[in-house]
């Protein structure tokens, strides 16, 4: 994969998230997408970790 983003810590670090996006079309036009994501191997659980995304 070439697209990643790096998502913040608890620690103060970041993990690096390769990601991929596959559009669906639907009729002809793109009406929904599938996103797969990939964290970087660690040995910390990842829930316990990563900070919660807040929109």
């Amino acid at each position: 994969m070439d697209s990643a983003y790096r998502w913040p810590t608890r620690s103060g670090s970041h993990r690096d998230v390769e990601f991929a996006l596959f559009p669906l079309l639907v009729a002809g036009a793109v009406r929904q997408a599938i996103a797969i994501e990939d964290w970087e191997d660690t040995l910390e659980p990842i829930a316990e970790e990563a900070v919660p995304f807040k929109g």
